[in-house]
């Protein structure tokens, strides 16, 4: 990315400038703290509070070799360069590029729109199922016959926990049906 911007002999410039930044290492140090086990989130800290003064400098391969951080990495050698996790390259692209990040938002709305429309799924369904669950179980049957042969009487409503109990569940494994598409989707695109 730095490459398409400037060329490769002002890239590592970029990412160097980038790095400076107080948002960057905060960017990264959380990324870090969620996804890295290992991350030195002390060393992190030292590293924004310098953020931002004139005299701070911060390479790529120095974050890495004081935080153990893992979601950048840097190559050397003819096909070297500084690679990230495409969520670090997400930031970083909307660091240095206005169009960039116009081009993200853009396509995050117009995929969120695709899923809804895939999906067909909004809070009115939502609220539908519910109501429907409700009127299902406000009208049980009135006996209900045991293993030894006799009918006992049911009260005409269910209290009002199992109620909530039972639509809790339901809402949950909605939620898990819902949640498994999506993450078919991102996985398969």
């Amino acid at each position: 990315m730095a490459n398409a911007k400037e060329g490769e002999s002002r890239a590592a410039d970029i990412i160097k400038n980038w790095l400076r930044t107080r948002y960057a290492i905060e960017f990264l140090g959380v990324w870090e703290q969620i996804n890295n086990p290992n991350f030195k989130v002390v060393e992190s800290d030292h590293f924004k509070m310098r953020a931002g003064l004139p005299n701070f400098v911060l390479s790529a391969s120095e974050w890495i070799e004081k935080t153990n951080a893992i979601g950048i990495t840097v190559k050397k050698g003819k096909y070297g360069g500084t690679y990230a996790h495409k969520d670090i390259a997400f930031e970083f692209g909307s660091a240095i590029s206005v169009a960039f990040k116009m081009y993200l938002i853009t396509e995050f709305q117009r995929l969120k729109e695709e899923e809804q429309k895939q999906l067909g799924w909004s809070a009115k369904h939502n609220f539908q199922i519910i109501k429907r669950i409700e009127g299902r179980i406000s009208r049980p049957k009135r006996f209900l016959r045991t293993k030894y042969g006799k009918n006992v009487g049911l009260p005409q409503k269910y209290p009002m926990g199992n109620l909530a109990m039972t639509c809790g569940k339901i809402r949950a494994s909605c939620l898990k049906t819902t949640f498994g598409l999506r993450h078919a989707a991102v996985q398969s695109g």
